[in-house]
């Protein structure tokens, strides 16, 4: 029965439109109801006007193949070079790590993740970069295609855009920033598609993000991950400790909008990650360790809180 669910045309289908980006759930249902089962079927009927898809899903379409390929790590190294460089001409201070699944040792990447700090910029950080900074990128050939508009995308089934983003857009993006309270918290992101310096005329997916450098050891840790690491740290945030951690700082709990006024709700201090796993009262993990839920563990030797779902976490 299982291997039978395996070779239905139907689910078959579902993973190869889930397989394009920007595609969810809900709309890969769709698409294989409309009878699309195959990236040429989906390509085929773009060509003909007969399916309408978005802007982004359509550099999904066009990078499918891409997108799917693995990157190894000096293909990885190459991106994060070039874009260090692009930095550091404007913010010669400047660090810039690659993150993610290269950070944790992997050989193998499916994009690539790069965090920017400044010791400059301490609360904020300098408005408009990260868009100054993909111009300069793209003007030297190196940026194929913007996706910031798909930050925070949605299965919604309403976004009928077919326009890229615009400079503009790119350099003051209200959701590529971030709103804590009455208070900015300027991390910027964008989201796009770089040409591969290795691999002539294969595109890959890169994200750039810009945080304040008072923030930098909760956004490392954040963007090393993996995803059920970082859920499971957040859980044993909120339970154990009765605090809220995230990307931008460990705050106290009971606030749910992590609002940073009164001075008895700021986030604690951390400048390293392993002082960020000292207030949580967790063993230090190498990020080559962060693999799985059961990864964090207490000092005191207790494991990681009972994962149950729930719509808040």
């Amino acid at each position: 029965r299982i291997e039978g669910l395996k070779t239905d045309p139907d689910r078959v289908g579902m993973r190869k439109m889930m397989d394009i980006w920007g595609i969810g759930r809900a709309s890969a249902a769709e698409l294989v109801y409309q009878g699309y089962r195959t990236i040429d079927q989906v390509r085929r009927a773009l060509k003909e006007e007969i399916l309408d898809l978005n802007y982004h899903r359509r550099v999904g379409v066009e990078c499918y193949e891409d997108f799917l390929e693995k990157m190894n790590r000096t293909e990885v190294e190459a991106i994060g070079e070039i874009v260090r460089k692009a930095v550091l001409e404007n913010l010669p201070k400047a660090e810039v790590t690659i993150m993610g699944s290269y950070r944790r040792g992997k050989q193998e990447c499916g994009d690539v993740d790069i965090l920017i700090t400044d010791p400059s910029f301490v609360r904020e950080t300098p408005k408009g970069f990260l868009g100054r900074l993909v111009t300069r990128l793209e003007k030297s050939g190196s940026m194929a295609f913007h996706l910031t508009n798909a930050e925070g995308l949605h299965e919604t089934g309403t976004d009928s855009s077919q326009s890229p983003p615009t400079e503009e857009s790119i350099h003051s993006k209200k959701s590529a920033q971030v709103l804590i309270g009455h208070n900015h918290f300027s991390s910027q992101m964008y989201m796009g598609v770089f040409n591969s310096p290795i691999h002539a005329g294969k595109r890959r997916r890169i994200d750039i993000k810009f945080y304040p450098y008072r923030e930098r050891a909760f956004a490392i840790v954040f963007f090393t991950g993996n995803g059920w690491f970082n859920r499971s740290m957040r859980l044993w945030a909120k339970r154990v400790k009765k605090m809220r951690l995230n990307d931008h700082g460990l705050f106290p709990a009971g606030d749910r909008h992590n609002v940073p006024t009164p001075a008895d709700r700021l986030p604690m201090e951390a400048s390293t990650e392993s002082q960020v796993f000292d207030l949580l009262g967790l063993v230090y993990k190498e990020p080559h360790e962060r693999t799985c839920f059961d990864d964090v563990i207490g000092k005191d030797g207790v494991r990681s809180v009972k994962f149950e779902p729930s719509k808040s976490e």
